[in-house]
């Protein structure tokens, strides 16, 4: 049979539409994997997260997308799926009557297709950033919102406070010591990060980790989770307080948190603020390896910037 004969015959027939609705279904099944993918420091939590970010419009802080885009990935394959099974109805006749166990080599290959474009996907998210396209701009992405002073206690018992104009970049983020999901990834975050940083650097550095739970956390609480996590508690604070004096300073960072009525577990965002010298709020960042690099890449710019200062 010439090719051209053999093309219209795979066209009119059974093979082309279950080719079709396989690729559409396991497109939709792709999507669903990805949105249930929750945020973590791992390598598919940061391409999902990514993934979610790029076709969602998904905002990594809050959680929060746009579900017409998600509606839109989800429901018009199955339209166009259903479409298709209507369209070549006739020739899906056939294969019922032949048994759809001859359609399968067909739906493996359609499945691998779709395999083999998710593999290439990281691989296509990164190419901006060999090619010479930075992920991240800090002169873009700095904001220049007023950081909400505070003075609480640290896990030894000594007074911390973010002020204006103190002389150091401060890392501020939410915590709490009983958390067991996504604080401890926060924690093991930053101490990557810092321990990525020269000695040097780390002078100009401190981490303030404002607890989320200031009516069970107190400062040994505190330090029994730092110790745990094994960080340089020369530079990492715990910080706690009362209770009525915490929960607006956590409001003002926006640290979001509610207990969950059924498992009494209490829920946030997972949220890294960088506050520059000036008592500014510069970065924001959350979980995962492209938000740990974009931390560091922050860091750095800062620290360069009061060094010109210093030198200047």
């Amino acid at each position: 049979m010439p090719r051209t004969d053999r093309l219209r015959h795979f066209m009119i027939s059974w093979p082309f539409p279950v080719v079709v609705i396989s690729i559409l279904l396991s497109m939709i099944s792709f999507f669903v994997i990805i949105l249930l993918i929750p945020q973590g420091s791992s390598s598919v939590s940061a391409f999902a997260t990514d993934f979610k970010t790029w076709c969602f419009d998904y905002d990594p802080l809050t959680g929060e997308m746009e579900w017409g885009y998600v509606y839109m990935y989800l429901v018009q394959p199955f339209i166009i799926a259903a479409v298709v099974f209507a369209i070549w109805n006739q020739p899906m006749k056939e294969l019922r009557a032949e048994g759809y166990r001859k359609a399968m080599p067909y739906v493996l290959g359609a499945v691998g297709f779709v395999l083999v474009l998710v593999a290439f996907l990281p691989y296509v998210g990164s190419s901006g950033q060999s090619s010479g396209q930075p992920l991240f701009s800090p002169e873009k992405l700095r904001t220049e919102f007023f950081a909400p002073p505070f003075t609480m206690v640290d896990q030894d018992g000594i007074t911390r406070s973010l002020r204006p104009s103190d002389g150091k970049i401060t890392i501020v983020t939410g915590v709490y010591s009983t958390c067991g999901e996504t604080c401890p990834l926060i924690v093991q975050q930053l101490y990557r990060v810092m321990y990525r940083l020269t000695e040097e650097e780390k002078s100009y550095v401190r981490v303030y980790a404002i607890t989320l739970d200031p009516e069970v956390d107190t400062p040994i609480m505190m330090k029994g989770m730092l110790t745990v996590h094994k960080v340089d508690q020369t530079y990492f604070k715990g910080l706690t307080g009362d209770p009525e004096y915490v929960s607006p300073i956590l409001d003002a960072y926006q640290f979001a948190r509610k207990e969950n009525s059924e498992t009494g577990v209490l829920e946030h965002v997972n949220l890294i603020n960088v506050v520059d010298t000036e008592g500014r709020l510069a970065f924001r960042f959350t979980l995962g390896n492209r938000q740990e690099e974009w931390l560091e890449e922050s860091l750095r710019y800062l620290i360069a910037e009061l060094r010109t200062s210093e030198e200047g």
